[in-house]
């Protein structure tokens, strides 16, 4: 992942557990849409990310036949943030053979910034 699409977003996990997964970006001008605020896609994409990685975590534990991938994502914007950092934490609401469903929280200190949701399918690796 450290080099992958999560680094150009600067998201670098602190803690990744199939029940939890804690990540951090420090923003910069890269992040940023031309209004000044950190770009919504950047926010969908930690949602994405954050929850994939839990999913995987899942998946790794109870199946090395399958992968994870996502398949449908929503997320809500609540406050705009300029510059300084996020903290990411997603936890899963459903873990099944077949889908699992995660909600990610991020924030800018205490204050919720977004909240998303993302329901993806454990596939065969064939």
């Amino acid at each position: 992942m450290e080099n992958g699409f999560d680094s150009n977003i600067n998201l670098d996990y602190s803690s990744v557990q199939q029940d939890e997964v804690r990540a951090e970006v420090t923003i910069d001008s890269t992040l940023l849409q031309p209004a000044g605020i950190v770009h919504g896609g950047v926010l969908c994409s930690i949602v994405e990310s954050v929850a994939s990685a839990g999913a995987t975590a899942w998946v790794l534990e109870n199946s090395q036949e399958c992968a994870f991938v996502g398949i449908a994502n929503t997320t809500d914007f609540f406050r705009s943030v300029r510059e300084g950092g996020l903290t990411a934490i997603g936890r899963p609401l459903h873990q099944g053979r077949r889908t699992q469903v995660w909600s990610v929280e991020v924030f800018d200190g205490d204050i919720l910034v977004a909240r998303g949701t993302l329901r993806g399918q454990n596939i065969s690796r064939g």
